[in-house]
């Protein structure tokens, strides 16, 4: 299992119809529902077995959070939202409930925060890009970043993988406080694209020894992102803008962070 999964699920046109990514896709209900399963395969099999079994079909429980704007947000690099002239962003989603603590005395059990998935439903103005780019997100300066926010600070503080590229976007350093939360590149909108597309980005609490493949698929690679998440931490979903005529179009955000047991 790796650090990063990223996948453009569905590029939309503007008449077509936005179903919900996942919707029979069945997910434990509770924490007491996933140690019911276990205890029942425990009276079949060896405890460690058992925890095998349950690793392996991702059988977690999870915090999900969601956000949706219809019409769409707007983050247009010309306004004076957070940031610097020409270069902007704004806190589209901070989850509703934070990662719990790690130990329980009550159900005798440890938690560990595995995955993490973000879902994003946006697009850019629809035009611009320099000549010669290579790909689809070379050259886009609308994105998503995520960030770690920790206790009540707001979470201004980066954490910039090294990218080889320096056409990957980042925040500026200028904005950010070292001491309190971590900020990491999630994912690049389709260059001058004017139909929303549905971005699916998973990362885990391995890290994967692939090269990181923005260039592809948009994404950052999550690279310690997951195991750095603490009890009491909330995560945050920034949309950006930089540049002029630059513009985030952005209509559902979700995010859902799987623990086990």
């Amino acid at each position: 299992m790796g650090a990063r999964y990223s996948n453009l699920v569905k590029n939309y046109n503007d008449d077509e119809p936005k179903p919900e990514l996942h919707s029979d896709q069945y997910h434990p209900s509770s924490e007491n529902e996933v140690l019911d399963v276990q205890r029942a395969l425990m009276n079949l099999i060896p405890a460690e077995l058992a925890d095998l079994i349950i690793d392996y079909a991702q059988y977690w429980p999870r915090l999900a959070s969601c956000r949706e704007a219809n019409p769409p947000i707007t983050i247009d690099s010309t306004t004076d939202l957070g940031g610097a002239p020409n270069d902007v962003f704004q806190f589209y989603l901070v989850t509703d409930r934070p990662i719990p603590g790690w130990r329980d005395s009550d159900l005798k059990v440890v938690r560990k925060v595995r995955k993490v998935v973000f879902r994003i439903w946006s697009r850019d103005q629809g035009w611009g890009g320099d000549d010669g780019l290579v790909g689809e997100y070379e050259g886009s300066w609308t994105w998503f970043e995520a960030a770690i926010c920790r206790g009540e600070e707001q979470p201004f503080l980066v954490h910039r993988p090294d990218f080889s590229s320096s056409s990957v976007p980042t925040t500026r350093r200028g904005d950010l406080n070292p001491d309190t939360s971590k900020v990491w590149h999630l994912q690049s909108n389709i260059r001058a694209s004017a139909n929303e597309a549905l971005h699916e980005v998973v990362w885990t609490d391995v890290d994967d020894s692939k090269l990181n493949a923005w260039k592809e698929t948009g994404s950052g690679d999550g690279r310690g992102f997951v195991r750095l998440l603490q009890p009491g931490d909330k995560i945050a979903v920034i949309a950006r803008a930089r540049y002029p005529g630059w513009v985030n179009y952005v209509r559902r955000v979700e995010v859902e962070v799987f623990y086990s047991l």
